[in-house]
């Protein structure tokens, strides 16, 4: 457990991250042109639809399964609401298929969306930049703030236990993910890092490495489950 642990938690991110660095030090090479100068059909995009891919299948299995082992409604209402986030991130992310189908985007979305995609985050801010904002902020106090509470204070971990929230509350392993997420937020705000020789579209890195913190949360809440 501990070994496999340890593949999703430390070392299948950190690999990851080493290779992108590595791939960014090198913009000459072909592989980095297939992984970012490919545009939406570059490897990089692909890998983020992949991740929220292998995430919806996985909720949805699991979706089915806690049909026969639970109650709740608490679980209920979150699991689905999981599934239909899931669904729509991944339907805009692929811009619900015309990135591989190659439709024109009709009048509408030619008129409004800046990239000419069939999507909604490319035509305002109040689909992309600030629900994304809104996310990371609350997996920051998730993984951080709320653990930390409850380490302390004796009176919020028995309401939190007594409410049966801790099913929602990350495991702590998780952290390193949402550090990597918070790193490259502050290294795109605030450093250019191709005065290091460092070429890198960070905002793609950071997305790739917020799907990948759905997958390993997600995957967390449904083995606390099995195990209640």
């Amino acid at each position: 457990m501990f070994k496999k642990d340890s593949f999703f938690y430390f070392l299948l991110p950190a690999s990851c991250l080493l290779f992108l660095v590595i791939l960014g030090l090198h913009k000459h090479s072909d592989l980095y042109k297939l992984f970012f100068l490919k545009a939406e059909l570059g490897i990089m995009e692909n890998l983020q639809a992949i991740c929220l891919a292998v995430t919806l299948i996985f909720s949805i299995k699991k979706l089915k399964i806690i049909c026969h082992k639970t109650k709740d409604r608490k679980i209920w209402i979150f699991s689905v609401l999981v599934f239909l986030g899931l669904f729509y991130i991944l339907g805009e992310e692929i811009s619900w298929g015309q990135h591989y189908f190659q439709w024109s985007s009709g009048k509408i979305f030619s008129e409004l969306n800046i990239q000419n995609e069939t999507n909604l985050h490319n035509i305002s801010s109040w689909f992309n930049e600030k629900p994304r904002a809104i996310f990371e902020i609350t997996i920051f106090l998730m993984c951080f703030f709320i653990p930390l509470f409850i380490d302390k204070n004796k009176r919020i971990a028995k309401y939190i236990k007594t409410k049966k929230l801790t099913i929602y509350i990350p495991n702590k392993k998780i952290c390193f993910t949402v550090l990597i997420i918070i790193v490259t937020e502050i290294l795109e705000d605030s450093v250019d890092i191709r005065k290091f020789g460092v070429y890198l579209r960070l905002s793609e890195v950071e997305e790739l490495f917020v799907y990948y913190f759905m997958f390993l949360y997600i995957r967390d809440f449904y083995c606390k489950l099995n195990r209640n």
